[in-house]
């Protein structure tokens, strides 16, 4: 933020970062960011958005992998998520863990999916054929 005292800098690092803003709002801290300015009359105008911000990973096998090993796989990965070594880790760079098993997965798979096509149909994002 800039005030009368404060002259912005553009050698100097902002308040805050890209990078702090996106570990934030995946902490949950900031929910909604506002752009905005203020018109001639002081006014602010802008925009609010929703803020969300995360990367998921996750492991996946081939359709035809057979029961007991996707079993093996899946107990594995619980395992390993909560290893303590493995949530310090995470925790150090700011990386929060939300271990889903195979089930929850495709439930947030589906949504995440409806979300994103929600979103481009909203900025009206239009496919560029050359």
């Amino acid at each position: 933020m800039l005030t009368k005292d404060k002259v912005a800098q553009p050698d100097r690092e902002p308040a805050l970062s890209k990078d702090r803003l996106a570990s934030d709002v995946a902490k949950g801290l900031i929910d909604t960011v506002v752009v905005a300015f203020t018109d001639m009359q002081g006014r602010l105008m802008g925009k609010r958005i929703d803020a969300e911000y995360f990367i998921w990973a996750g492991l996946m096998a081939p359709a035809a992998t057979p029961p007991a090993v996707r079993k093996k796989l899946r107990d594995s990965l619980r395992q390993a998520v909560q290893d303590p070594d493995f949530r310090n880790a995470m925790a150090k760079v700011e990386t929060p863990i939300n271990y889903l098993d195979a089930p929850e997965f495709q439930k947030f798979w589906d949504a995440d999916a409806n979300k994103l096509a929600e979103a481009v149909k909203r900025v009206k994002i239009v496919e560029q054929r050359q």
